[in-house]
């Protein structure tokens, strides 16, 4: 059937879809691709000038029906069709002459740089920046994948590089796995002399959507990495994975992988005055638990975002509530810059 769908796309200009097939009577049933009434709806969250440059296929109200029946016992095939006319398929698809110029540049040349090169090129004119960077991760995967489970094959390449082969580690903590790494010789040079080290974290990393945590220290003004962290949920088998329930992490697990991993810096000689993080709990709750008495700092942009979406919210602010000038007034005095006395005994 795919053969056939295959001839009727080459010769016709139309693309069918397979839909479903009605197995009492041996149907095989199709659309037409572009047919308006089975497009699925779509609506970026994005901002316009930040979405991606892909383009979408054109829609029609083509009111598309193809039917394909064969008949094993008299060796025949029944086929019918109703469609309207419109505008062919336009197959994006890159050319082997384009792919074969993309692949000889992806072991000297960065992906943006490769798009540059090749829309000079009148048979790349069509290409869009995310279809080079497919291509350019693909071949680049070929290098450094080791496992299709991207934690694995973490770990494996890790354990193959004698900068980190004794320094990654596997931590554990209810339904959370995580690998962490350390970079030695950054490690050896700043121990001893690293008096503040801050904490940063990215969520939904990579096509595994792991969280990542970085610790860094101050270098002469600069950031230095010294250590990350992966960490990965471990999802339960789904009866129907179609249901896509939301998993959470087990209470407690964050903060426990958070602290084994900090662990390892501190045995290391780390001993910080200070420690710059993000308003994560989880965070707060590691890092004194592995440096009890430090100094805990809170970004100020992460604290400006949240007092702003919490003021800007109609849900968790309460914008019904009179206001009083005399219990504001009241309540401001107790504010005072350091080194000043409240008017009042007992503020």
């Amino acid at each position: 059937m795919r053969e056939l769908t295959e001839i009727i796309w080459k010769q016709g200009g139309f693309r069918f879809t397979h839909t479903g097939t009605n197995f009492q009577s041996c149907t095989y049933q199709y659309h037409c691709s572009q047919d308006l009434m089975h497009a699925k709806g779509y609506r970026s969250n994005v901002e316009a000038d930040k979405q991606r440059d892909g383009r979408r296929m054109a829609r029609f109200p083509c009111q598309s029906k193809l039917n394909i029946r064969p008949c094993l016992q008299n060796r025949t095939l029944s086929l019918s069709i109703h469609h309207k006319w419109h505008i062919p398929y336009e197959d994006i698809e890159l050319s082997p002459v384009v792919q074969e110029l993309i692949n000889s540049r992806v072991s000297t040349k960065t992906p943006s740089e490769i798009y540059r090169e090749i829309r000079q090129i009148p048979e790349a004119k069509p290409v869009t920046r995310h279809q080079v960077y497919y291509l350019w991760q693909k071949a680049n995967a070929e290098i450094w994948q080791r496992d299709s489970d991207p934690f694995i094959s973490a770990t494996t390449l890790l354990s193959e590089d004698i900068r980190y082969r004794d320094h990654h580690e596997v931590f554990t903590a209810g339904n959370l796995r995580a690998l962490g790494f350390f970079a030695a010789d950054t490690i050896e040079r700043l121990q001893n002399s690293a008096a503040q080290l801050v904490m940063d974290s990215t969520f939904g990393t990579n096509s595994g959507g792991m969280d990542l945590f970085a610790v860094l220290a101050e270098d002469g003004g600069t950031g230095v990495p010294l250590a990350y962290c992966l960490v990965e949920l471990l999802k339960p088998p789904q009866a129907n994975p179609a249901e896509n329930k939301p998993v959470r992490a087990d209470p407690g697990a964050t903060t426990y992988i958070i602290q084994q991993f900090l662990e390892r810096l501190k045995k290391f000689g780390f001993n910080p005055k200070c420690v710059a993080i993000d308003k994560d709990p989880s965070e707060i709750a590691a890092v004194t638990a592995v440096w009890p008495g430090v100094n805990v700092q809170l970004c100020y942009w992460h604290v400006k975002r949240a007092v702003s979406t919490k003021l800007n919210s109609s849900k968790n602010t309460n914008t019904q509530n009179h206001y009083w000038p005399e219990e504001a007034q009241s309540r401001s005095r107790i504010w005072r810059s350091a080194g000043a006395r409240c008017q009042s005994a007992g503020q």
